[in-house]
């Protein structure tokens, strides 16, 4: 067959080949113009910014949780059925009286769900969200010296407030010892929002956190004095006075007390929303809820933030005259005049470089090989150092 007989025969079959191919292709829409294409990747951009931020923040909280949040969890079961089983006339009638009727048919499912129809499911939502916070990133020392701050403010701030009646409680105590316990739970719920609110913010010159702080807090002092003023004649009212004056005056960190202060007044509005609107407690205004009352918790947690930092001081100062050979003088008057670290900020234990943590790691084991073993608190030192280190590394691995 000559060539060109070929040729033609064959034309026909390959461009047959090559429409078969492009019909078996997924067809492609055409590429957008350049003006529309700019949006469309700014927001995959976003999308992606928003997913990895995501991530961060679920691996942070994860991370905030360990062993010792266990504890922390148990110990708050044991004093939340301790103010239970106490204080069980305030609450069981509370609950039961409302399925009594029921009782008489002895029919318990009835009685079940009259008293389920009457919970009220805010409360238990505020203390679990609480308890999650408290139980998160905990460092014993910082927060016992706050819940213990928080205690004994709480104490005064009760009684402050019944005695001089600018509130008063259903149970008509002066102040009710069963509300006690919830002051050092929000103290330390409140330092964990602070925390996060100071990681979400984004950060600010020095001069724009002290215009903020001028904005804030002393206008809320002369608020709540007006608010207070009914009974302003009081000696207790005064010398609250002064205390919220001496609050402001101390050594401070505008950014810490800002997110403290905004923080506590987030918390303080489901508590005092919960409190006023079923009547557990009310103000002389009856308002449900007076918003004084609101941003009296941010400024008492900032107060509380105070009151922890000078028990630091005094503690140093006390451990600087009793044990003279740990702390010189000329040592504890560097530590005096250090300028006050940040709550929000957890100390981290120094990471030694490869090699000495490999000369440590060879030396223990030369020494247990030769049948000298570490004392107990040598080796606990070593094991919550390196678990504190990889808890608190930033970014995690």
């Amino acid at each position: 067959m000559p060539p060109r007989a070929m040729e033609s025969k064959g034309t026909p079959i390959l461009a047959l080949l090559v429409e078969r191919r492009d019909r078996r292709r997924p067809v492609q829409p055409p590429p957008p113009p350049p003006a529309e294409r700019a949006p469309a990747q700014a927001r995959s951009a976003l999308r992606e910014r928003a997913r990895s931020l995501l991530f961060r923040a679920r691996d942070v909280v994860v991370e905030g949780y360990d062993a010792r949040s266990i504890y922390a969890l148990v110990c708050l079961s044991v004093l939340y059925g301790l103010v239970g089983m106490v204080f069980s006339n305030l609450f069981i009638f509370q609950w039961a009286a409302p399925s009594l009727p029921a009782l008489e048919s002895n029919d318990w499912r009835a009685v079940l769900g009259e008293a389920w129809r009457h919970v009220d499911l805010l409360l238990p939502c505020i203390w679990i969200f609480m308890s999650a916070l408290l139980c998160w990133r905990i460092v014993p020392e910082r927060d016992l010296t706050r819940a213990f701050v928080g205690f004994v403010g709480g104490l005064l701030i009760e009684a402050w407030g019944t005695v001089t009646v600018l509130w008063h409680y259903y149970t008509q105590e002066r102040p009710p010892i069963w509300i006690l316990p919830a002051w050092p739970v929000a103290a330390l719920a409140i330092d964990r929002i602070a925390w996060f609110l100071d990681k979400a913010l984004p950060p600010l010159s020095p001069r724009a956190t002290q215009a903020l702080w001028w904005c804030s807090l002393p206008p809320f002092v002369a608020w709540f004095t007006a608010f207070v003023s009914p009974t302003g004649h009081d000696w207790a009212t005064q010398l609250a006075f002064f205390g919220m004056l001496l609050v402001l005056g101390l050594p401070k960190d505008h950014r810490e007390d800002l997110c403290i202060f905004w923080g506590g007044a987030a918390l303080g509005w489901f508590l005092e929303y919960w409190g006023t609107s079923r009547h557990c407690w009310t103000y002389y205004t009856e308002q449900i809820p007076p918003l004084q009352a609101v941003f009296a918790h941010g400024f008492a947690s900032v107060a509380f933030a105070r009151g922890a930092w000078g028990l630091g001081v005094l503690r140093t100062r006390v451990a600087s005259v009793i044990t003279p050979e740990r702390a010189t003088d000329a040592g504890a008057r560097r530590a005096s005049h250090r300028p006050r670290r940040s709550i929000l900020t957890v100390p981290r234990p120094r990471t030694p470089p490869a090699g000495e943590d490999a000369a440590c790691h060879g030396s223990c084991a030369e020494r247990r090989a030769g049948g000298q073993r570490e004392s107990p608190t040598t080796q606990f030192q070593m094991d919550s150092g390196a678990i504190f280190a990889e808890r608190t590394r930033w970014p995690p691995a």
